[in-house]
């Protein structure tokens, strides 16, 4: 079955041991740090008391596997995609689905909430971006031009641009005011599985299976450093809160 272990940073030692069903593909903190959401191959969501370790919502709803979770920035409303192509957006409080957003035609890979808190990005196996209003599950615009499955969406701090990183091995950068233009990042020479605006926005961080880790200047798209060090494929890149660090994992155990 899945597995969530949750970890205290300072001290290194295991906090709760979480299980579901079957694997688990994605997991996210609550803006307080009291929850933990973690999505599954047993097609559910659940929420989780980081204080107790209990579960407190079991969210029903996907027909499939649930491949990515965020949270709103308020913490009330949690968005969940998966195998079934379809978006959901559920109440915390209440466990109830509020808005289903349909519209990919094939799984749905990432989620992220705009900042200015009334719209939903999601990223797809179908190539696509799309964005979604949040108040009344409005399609908003779609972002074409990935001639891979879209694998990863950021956005910046200020909501203006959109990264998404591709199985074609390229990272597009939008426009989130409904241009229809991208600015295309080519440098990785293997699909491109993750990517990540740092919290001051002037950098972009993009992993890839050519298990090297890529810098770029988020204004320009000039590429600033190519890392290596990983012998495997890097799957997952994190900014540090102030910008200056850079984290990376790898199917190499590091």
């Amino acid at each position: 079955g899945g597995r969530i272990q949750v970890w205290d940073a300072k001290t290194n030692e295991e906090e709760h041991f979480l299980a579901h069903g079957m694997y688990v593909f994605s997991v996210s903190f609550s803006p307080d740090s009291t929850r933990l959401a973690s999505g599954s191959d047993d097609a559910t969501v659940r929420i989780w008391d980081l204080a107790t370790g209990k579960v407190l919502q079991m969210l029903k709803g996907h027909a499939d596997t649930v491949r990515c979770v965020a949270w709103s920035m308020d913490g009330q409303t949690l968005a969940s995609g998966g195998d079934d192509q379809l978006v959901k957006l559920w109440d915390v409080a209440t466990g109830e689905v509020v808005q289903t957003f349909r519209g990919h035609t094939e799984m749905v890979t990432s989620l992220l909430f705009h900042p200015n808190g009334t719209e939903l990005i999601s990223g797809s196996e179908d190539g696509t971006v799309e964005v979604w209003r949040i108040t009344d599950g409005q399609h908003v615009f779609t972002m074409r031009g990935h001639c891979g499955a879209v694998s990863s969406v950021s956005i910046n701090p200020q909501g203006t641009r959109i990264v998404s990183g591709s199985a074609d091995g390229t990272m597009r950068v939008w426009d989130a005011t409904r241009s229809p233009e991208s600015q295309f990042l080519q440098g990785h020479t293997g699909v491109t599985t993750d990517v990540e605006f740092s919290p001051d926005g002037t950098l972009l961080a993009s992993a890839s299976f050519d298990a090297t880790v890529r810098v770029w200047d988020a204004r320009t798209g000039t590429m600033v450093h190519s890392l290596e060090g990983h012998h495997g494929m890097t799957t997952s890149v994190s900014f540090s809160p102030d910008s200056t660090r850079l984290a990376s994992g790898s199917d190499d155990a590091t």
